[in-house]
């Protein structure tokens, strides 16, 4: 940065006021511009400029020899995450680059916080008023201080470190950043798990991109629904079992109270780990932050259910009706596809409701909003899944028609999110396209869902997967004599 300042000093400090150019430096790697102010100076100075300007705007006696598009570099990666570290700046160079350099990465004494400081060109000029440059962070230099930008030694030493025995630790001491929990970002990836069904198509890559938009500093949404990570996703066959148990004692009746927008509660993700290892009742070998987790579950469910007939020692373990006391894997499967597809679409109406606005919800708006709905999750409500289905519909359908109409009713949620993207907001309805428009559009549109969901909730979202075969579960024999509670 310090030859960068010197370069552009030497360019520009001493320019004579005329208009005739300099000898084009070939060294330098020059710019485009849409300001003919700065095509000006950079030719003057002999920088390489290029000005660019639409058709619109080149009047009848400009002569064009060519008309050029542009077109994107090749091979440069762009994914921050592909070099596992979070970007220090995204966005055009400037002020707002110099600032985030200074608060977030490592500050020397030769970096000048003002990339063009206009009071250091008139160096003749005895009376002007020099503005006194200093690092962000530090206290103001001494006013008997002689040149412009001279930084004292005892204003770099006011932010050093200093332990209880009055040692320099660190001369660079800056605050730590909040670091991004690795957790998380492996939620991101959706590692393969034998009980977890994968993705539907298209969503890995957009869940993968939606990680550039994690902010470790903020609080993330609670969740609604378990992840199904959590729930059917543990190595260990007896945890495994455990959590599936504890998850089917409480399932139907949860369901049931999500279905009602006033009784939808959320839990924080340790809250659910808890009671899924625990149950209701309290493990006599587990105390400290895990029981208070635990307990803090039991509060919220005991709540939730209030009002409604509700004894734990009562509560067996069904799924859709039918007695559990074996978590075989297929059962697993299918636990953590039920979990996807309600968390799922949960998450898009809160996610909705957030974007869109409490106030904005008209009897007439939410009435078409839920038609929209209806398309995307077809059935009697997008809340509800009476049976365990036998075949694929919806966005989980192979035939292109039939998740293009899905496709179009989520498109139309979005067009009224912020920054919705143009190609969305352009294009005719999904299920009237061709072949080749719908394929291009699709995973910009599972992008977008999750890059507006990470924005929002500072989390990954719980994302729509593969549905297993209902069978073998659903054509066994029921249970003769009902399974004892997992934990009384």
């Amino acid at each position: 940065m310090l030859v960068a300042w010197f370069t552009w000093d030497s360019l520009f400090s001493y320019l004579d006021g005329t208009t005739a150019p300099r000898v084009v430096r070939s060294d330098l790697m020059g710019c485009f511009t849409t300001s003919l102010s700065v095509v000006g100076e950079l030719y003057r100075a002999g920088i390489p400029v290029w000005y660019m300007r639409l058709m619109s705007t080149i009047n009848p006696s400009i002569h064009v020899v060519s008309c050029s598009g542009l077109r994107s570099p090749e091979f440069i990666v762009t994914n921050p995450g592909s070099f596992g570290f979070r970007p220090v700046y995204q966005g055009p160079p400037g002020q707002a680059q110099i600032e985030a350099i200074l608060y977030t990465s490592n500050q020397y004494i030769d970096v000048e916080p003002l990339p063009f400081p206009e009071a250091y060109r008139d160096h003749d000029t005895a009376s002007q008023q020099h503005a006194v440059v200093e690092p962000l962070g530090l206290p103001a230099a001494s006013s008997s201080q002689a040149g412009p930008s001279r930084i004292s030694a005892s204003s770099m030493a006011a932010k050093k470190k200093w332990n209880k025995n009055k040692k320099k630790v660190d001369p660079y001491y800056r605050p730590a950043l909040p670091k991004t929990d690795p957790n998380i970002m492996q939620k991101f990836a959706d590692p393969f798990n034998v009980c977890v069904p994968p993705l539907l198509d298209g969503w890995l890559p957009a869940l993968q991109q939606g990680s550039n938009e994690l902010q470790p500093s903020r609080t993330s949404w609670p969740l609604w629904v378990p992840e199904p990570h959590m729930v059917t996703g543990s190595p260990s066959q007896p945890r495994r079992q455990r959590y599936v148990l504890h998850w089917l004692m409480i399932r139907e009746s949860w369901w049931s109270f999500l279905r009602n927008p006033s009784l939808q509660t959320a839990m924080m993700s340790r809250w659910w780990r808890a009671y899924l290892d625990d149950g209701f009742a309290p493990s006599p070998k587990v105390h400290g932050d895990h029981e208070t987790a635990r307990q803090k579950a039991v509060e919220v469910l005991t709540s939730v259910f209030r009002g409604a007939p509700f004894n734990p020692v009562d509560l067996r373990p069904t799924w859709f009706g039918q007695p559990v006391s074996i978590v075989d894997d297929v059962l697993c499967r299918q636990v953590a596809w039920e979990i996807s597809e309600m968390g799922f679409r949960l998450e898009l109406v809160k996610l909705d409701l957030a974007l869109l606005g409490p106030g904005k919800l008209e009897p007439f708006v939410a009435a078409q909003r839920n038609e929209w709905l209806l398309q995307i999750f077809p059935g009697s409500s997008p809340l509800h899944i009476i049976a365990y289905p036998s075949t694929d519909s919806g966005l989980s359908s192979s035939a292109t028609l039939e998740r293009s109409k899905s496709l179009e009713g989520l498109r139309q949620l979005m067009l009224s999110w912020p920054d919705c993207p143009e190609q969305l907001k352009a294009s005719a309805p999904l299920d009237q396209v061709s072949q080749g428009t719908f394929t291009s559009l699709e995973p910009i549109v599972k992008g977008f869902y999750v890059q507006s969901f990470v924005r929002i909730a500072n989390r990954p979202p719980i994302l729509p997967r593969q549905r297993p075969d209902a069978s073998p579960f659903f054509e066994s024999p029921s249970s003769p004599s009902p399974p004892p509670s997992p934990s009384p």
